[in-house]
């Protein structure tokens, strides 16, 4: 689903609704025929959605699978995935159609068959172990599901697969060259037109030959647009682009912006910008992972209100109807895998390597457009003190730069004493937690000014800095006088002074607090009602007393 129509000549239709669904606790799906048919015994479920809120199935993190029936009117379909946490096989007519590792992000197969009658089934594995991403153990839950939009997608010979949007902002900012990087895949050996569309202009078109069963990658234009209306902040200036053959179409929309980092600071269109964000994992404790678009608009609502420009998607890419709203909306965003608190040895797995890589591929491929996404995250919390994730690092950072446009890039670092991948980065994100776990809430006042020495002897003194994580836990309507541990008052005394410290602070040009919303958690240890309650509102989008202490400071720093 996106805040607008992608096709016009494309038939397009959604598979959402209901399916029939079984746990596979014993992983003996395949043996007993459910690619083929499921069970008398399968219950109807309503996709998208998580399993773990199904009948005795909260704690559940196996396998399931998922069955429908469906009637197609041509030969050639396309299937197609927004999430499916975390590896799916997909089969048709019983048949394996492909299979897909990774719980956030999009994927897509095509079939040639007969019009008629057909069933697609899907094995879902939500389990865990030492080389999944994420890990087994994280602070937040793993909630197994078809978990974002299924569609079907009827085709001619020939379909376009993805439009990349290229554009290069002249000094002055005032025009630009854009580009269409344009894949199509064709069932047989075609001929086809081929059309770039420009703010609903014909800007280039051309006839491209395609061979069956192969993809071919052609770049239109570049078309020059004059007196550019410049994407920015809390200014979503969007402009219409589309590509079209005479049999299909894809739609997108861009922004143009320009990210920089000079002299410890973040550019925005050649101004400094001052990041007021705050983290925000897309959960609920009603929908899971499975966030109604509903109440994303809302989040984006009640987050903007708190004065904040920033958002960072902790930890795994968010759905795209999500990223078309933060577009409109010009809230900056902060794009990241789910590789969390990964060790030495779990980061020089190259099973591991090669999956984190593939995420990151599929991240830049399918947000490329977005104006709103600013910044890579290349992991959270790992090893990079070590060799090993030095490795790591730097194999994804050379990928972002190559594929991931006009974004800066950085990791969020909780070993900054001992960090060795510094200088692979944009800017430099930390993630500390002083006045919750062990040291004293005293104890910002030293660390804020050590940063900048910090990098100075890292010898990297020119990098801008953000407080990536920074909170403490607060149960929501509990307040205390003395403000104590766990009270509301405590919470918002703690996230303000730190707060205050980064933004009177050379070279510390932004804050993300830890974090938007009460979530779910894995993490049994400190953790209230099985909940992380570091959040600014609670779970069901209630305000603490520190939504308004951070809403009022964020409203004063400029």
């Amino acid at each position: 689903m996106r805040l607008f129509n992608e096709h016009t000549l494309r038939k397009v239709t959604s598979l959402n609704g209901t399916w029939r669904m079984i746990p596979d606790n014993e992983n003996k799906g395949l043996e007993l025929g459910y690619n083929k048919e499921l069970p008398g015994d399968a219950k109807a479920v309503i996709l998208p959605s998580v399993w773990n809120f199904e009948e005795g199935l909260f704690r559940y993190f196996g396998v399931c699978w998922y069955e429908k029936d469906i009637v197609t009117e041509t030969e050639n379909i396309l299937i197609s995935f927004g999430a499916v946490t975390g590896y799916a096989k997909v089969y048709f007519d019983g048949e394996l159609l492909g299979e897909h590792y990774g719980g956030f992000s999009a994927f897509h197969f095509t079939k040639r068959t007969t019009a008629g009658k057909h069933r697609i089934t899907v094995s879902v594995d939500a389990s865990s172990d030492a080389q999944t991403i994420p890990l087994p153990y994280v602070d937040w839950y793993h909630y197994g599901g078809i978990i974002r939009d299924v569609e079907l997608a009827e085709l001619r010979d020939a379909y376009i697969e993805s439009a990349h949007y290229e554009y290069e902002l002249s000094p002055d900012l005032h025009s630009a060259q854009v580009n269409a990087v344009v894949t199509l895949y064709s069932f047989s050996d075609v001929k086809v037109p081929l059309e770039f569309t420009f703010d609903e202009k014909i800007a280039a078109k051309t006839e491209i030959s395609l061979k069956q069963e192969e993809k071919t990658t052609v770049t239109l234009g570049p078309v020059k647009v004059d007196n550019v209306r410049l994407w920015d902040i809390y200014r979503g200036e969007l402009y219409s682009c589309g590509v079209s053959t005479d049999t299909d179409d894809l739609l997108d929309r861009i922004g143009f912006r320009k990210i920089e980092v000079a002299k410890k600071k973040i550019l925005l269109n050649g101004k400094e910008i001052y990041i007021k964000g705050v983290n925000r994992h897309e959960e609920h404790p009603d929908w899971g992972f499975a966030v109604p678009a509903q109440i994303n608009k809302r989040d984006i609502e009640i987050i903007k209100n708190m004065n904040c420009n920033a958002i960072r998607g902790s930890h795994y890419p968010n759905s795209r109807i999500f990223m078309d709203m933060l577009d409109k909306e010009g809230i900056l965003f902060y794009g990241e895998i789910p590789m969390w608190g990964f060790s030495a040895d779990r980061m020089a797995d190259p099973v591991v390597l090669e999956r984190g890589l593939n995420m990151h591929r599929e991240m830049t491929e399918q947000y490329y457009n977005h104006p709103s996404v600013v910044m890579w995250g290349l992991n959270n919390e790992c090893a990079t003190n070590t060799s090993e994730g030095r490795k790591l690092c730097k194999v994804y950072a050379e990928h972002l730069r190559k594929k991931g446009g006009n974004r800066l890039i950085t990791f969020a670092s909780n070993v900054i004493e001992t960090d060795i991948c510094l200088d692979l980065v944009d800017v430099v994100s930390v993630n500390k937690y002083i006045g919750w776990y062990g040291e004293a809430l005293s104890g910002w006042k030293k660390f804020i000014p050590w940063l900048r020495t910090r990098l100075a002897d890292a010898g990297v003194p020119d990098k801008p800095i953000i407080l990536s994580e920074y909170g403490a836990a607060a149960v929501y309507g509990y307040t205390s006088f003395d403000e104590g541990k766990w009270s509301e008052e405590y919470q918002a005394k703690l996230l303000c002074e730190v707060s205050k410290l980064c933004a009177n602070e050379p070279g510390i040009v932004g804050t993300y607090a830890w974090q938007y919303c009460d979530i779910r958690s894995e993490n049994e240890l400190n953790r209230a009602r099985g909940y992380n309650n570091k959040g600014l509102v609670n779970e069901y989008r209630r305000p603490k007393l520190a939504y308004y202490a951070i809403k009022e400071l964020y409203g004063r720093i400029k």
